[in-house]
């Protein structure tokens, strides 16, 4: 766990006007809408690894055939909103089900299966951007 306390009011009001950083951003969170694409990118990279989760377990049946699950936990626009960014990294090739449900008071997003989510972190590991080890690692070693 990491903490920062800054007590400039004009950068946290930067962090909040241009990167949509607040305290507490689970539950209020809405997404930057003025960034980049690379900027985008690099910011869904760093959701993932604060509020999201990637697994990479065996099948039930064949042990031997592995895949990866790709999520993310937040307000239902922001579950939306990496939906229409996982979709367009994928094109029309594959139509991303709208599995979007609510855990108490969280919304979850997640998508499995080899092609759209091989397709979607080999996407996003190819951006050169500071990534958590704990959860990129195993996309490394993968893909």
């Amino acid at each position: 766990m990491c903490n920062i306390h800054l007590t400039s009011t004009k950068m946290c009001a930067d962090l909040e006007k241009n990167y949509g950083i607040v305290p507490q951003k689970t539950f209020i969170l809405e997404h930057p809408k003025t960034l980049t694409k690379e900027q985008e990118y690099a910011y869904i990279i760093g959701y993932i690894d604060g509020d999201g989760y990637i697994s990479y377990r065996p099948r039930a049946k064949f042990a031997h055939i592995k895949y990866f699950k790709l999520g993310i936990l937040g307000r239902y626009d922001m579950c939306v909103w990496f939906r229409e960014k996982f979709q367009n990294i994928l094109g029309e090739s594959y139509i991303i089900p709208n599995n979007i449900t609510k855990d108490d008071n969280i919304y979850r997003f997640g998508i499995s299966g080899k092609y759209p989510v091989n397709t979607i972190l080999k996407y996003l590991a190819d951006y050169n951007v500071p990534k958590m080890g704990r959860k990129w690692n195993k996309v490394y070693d993968t893909l």
